[in-house]
C-alpha cells in the first residue's frame, strides 16, 4: 500500500511515533528508518498506515532550527539581535532566505532570553553540528562586544537551628 500510494519514498526524512530519520528501505511488512545519530528503527507498515506520519521531505526539505541565548539585562536588545543574526548568517549551511531572525523571547530569571531562528536545507547532515557552529560564533561575538552572558544565580537561605 505504501509503495503504491508513494506517500513515503526511500530517502524521505520522516517522523513516526517520535522517531525521526531517513527512510532507508521499504519492505512488505516494515519500513526501515535511520536517524542522524545512526540509530535505526524498524517500523511495522501497519503503524505507518494507521498512525500519523510526518513526511518532512514531501513538501519542503527545509528545517527550522531554534536555539536560545541568554544575555545580561543591561544589554542593548537591537545590538544582540544583530549579533545573533549575523552569527547564524555566517554559517554556510544556514539559508539566507528566509534570513535568520532573533526574538526577545522572555525576561528570564538570569537575563534576557533570545530565540535565534534559522533554516537549513540539509537536515540529513545533522542539526547539532550547525547549532554548535552558530553557538561558537555567538559566544565569540558576544565576548568581543563585551555583552555579558550571565551565570545562573540562586539564593540560598540558611535557617538557624533551634
Amino acid at each position: 500500500m505504501i509503495l503504491l500510494e508513494r506517500s513515503l519514498r526511500i530517502g524521505d526524512n520522516v517522523k513516526i511515533d517520535g522517531f525521526e530519520g531517513k527512510v532507508t528501505d521499504i519492505k512488505t511488512r516494515y519500513t526501515m528508518i535511520r536517524s542522524v545519530n545512526g540509530r535505526e528503527a524498524i517500523v511495522p507498515n501497519e503503524k505507518v498506515i494507521t498512525e500519523r506520519v510526518e513526511n518532512l521531505s514531501l513538501s519542503d526539505p527545509k528545517v527550522l532550527v531554534v536555539t536560545n541565548i541568554t544575555v545580561g539585562y543591561d544589554s542593548d536588545v537591537a545590538q544582540v539581535q544583530k549579533i545573533l543574526c549575523d552569527c547564524a548568517g555566517g554559517s554556510e549551511r544556514v539559508l539566507k532566505d528566509p534570513a535568520p531572525i532573533a526574538h526577545l523571547a522572555q525576561f528570564a530569571a538570569d537575563g534576557l532570553e533570545f530565540s535565534l531562528c534559522f533554516w537549513i536545507s540539509d537536515p540529513e547532515n545533522g542539526q547539532l553540528n550547525v547549532k554548535s557552529e552558530v553557538h561558537i560564533a555567538v559566544l565569540h561575538a558576544l565576548r568581543t562586544a563585551q555583552i555579558e552572558i550571565p551565570y545562573p544565580q540562586r539564593v540560598v537561605r540558611l535557617m538557624g537551628q533551634n
